[in-house]
Parts: C-alpha cells; sequence; structure tokens
C-alpha cells in the first residue's frame, strides 16, 4: 500500500496512541461506554445479518464487534498497523474470528474490488480525511447495487465540541477536523 503523506501522519499518530494505551478521553469511547451510538447507528444499519460489512477505519475495533455480534461477515480497515492489531486482539477475545478479516489500508484508496459490500459502516472516520469527496468515491466504487453506508461523525457546528477540541489539541493530528454542512 502506498500511502499518502497525510496517511503516513495519521497512521503514526493513530499507531502511538494505540501503542500507549489509547488516550485519556478512550473513556468516553470504550465499546461498553458506545450503547446510545451504537443504538442510534444500528437504527440506520438494520438487519446486517449475513451481510458483508465494511469497518471503514476500524480503530481498536469496537464497531467491528458489534457487527460481528449481529451476524456480519467483516472486513475491518484501518491506516494504523497497531489499530489492526487490537482489533484482531478484541475479535479474538469475543471469539468471533470466523467472519472476520482485516488490513492496513487507507480509506482514499481501498484495495477491493468494485461491488465488493452490501454495507459500509464507519465511526468517527471521515473527518480524518483530507479529501472526503474521494472518499466518497471509493465508498461506492466498492458498495454492491442496492448497498448503503452509515457514517457516525462528529459536527463542526457544535460550540461544546468545539472549546473541547481547542483545550486538546494534542489528542487529534492537525488534519482531523469536524465536519461542517457543506461536506
Amino acid at each position: 500500500m502506498k500511502a499518502s503523506k497525510c496517511a503516513t501522519k495519521e497512521a503514526a499518530f493513530h499507531d502511538d496512541v494505540v501503542s500507549q494505551g489509547g488516550r485519556a478521553e478512550n473513556r468516553y469511547y470504550a465499546y461498553e461506554s458506545m450503547t446510545d451510538v451504537l443504538a442510534c447507528q444500528d437504527r440506520f444499519l438494520g438487519d446486517i445479518s449475513g451481510k458483508s460489512v465494511l469497518d471503514f477505519g476500524c480503530g481498536t475495533g469496537w464497531l467491528t464487534i458489534d457487527l460481528l455480534k449481529k451476524g456480519a461477515e467483516v472486513f475491518s480497515i484501518d491506516i494504523s498497523g497497531k489499530s489492526i492489531e487490537r482489533t484482531i486482539e478484541r475479535v479474538k477475545q469475543f471469539d468471533l474470528g470466523d467472519m472476520h478479516q482485516a488490513a492496513v489500508m487507507d480509506c482514499l484508496s481501498l484495495d477491493f474490488a468494485d461491488n465488493t459490500f452490501d454495507v459500509i459502516a464507519g465511526n468517527g472516520i471521515l473527518h480524518h480525511l483530507p479529501d472526503i469527496d474521494l472518499a466518497i468515491q471509493e465508498i461506492k466504487r466498492v458498495l454492491k447495487p442496492n448497498g448503503y453506508a452509515v457514517f457516525y461523525e462528529p459536527l463542526g457546528h457544535n460550540p461544546l465540541i468545539n472549546l473541547y477540541r481547542r483545550l486538546t489539541p494534542s489528542s487529534r493530528t492537525d488534519d482531523e477536523h469536524p465536519l461542517k454542512a457543506k461536506e
């Protein structure tokens, strides 16, 4: 995989975060504390049992675990090798490996054939990407006809989130930005 300069920076940042056991705010993003997010996402995902699902930017795998528990066949990708390692470990811990594959991959250059997935799901990934339009083109390309994508993203219009971001600049890379309405 040939990664862009931005992707290389993101990979190094997230490899470092995962190697150090995560950030302090990860307590808000742990699988066990994501019930509201998962419930909201479930409404949009619908019944995914038996469907091929791409976890687009899997991080440490909490969404992968949820998708596998719902009976999906899941392929997890992330730019961070450490995140992929952690996802694979978690899948093994939950004994869900039969329907799972994972790879280090740049979300802007997917190494899949056209029309591969029934569903693409992502949680907090698009706002990390320097070219959302390119990401959407790749998502469309690998979705099967009648496939769909579900993403849960931070929005840049919330003053409290913007304050939090200003107070915690070391918690993200320079390229990360909450999404605006036009995006």
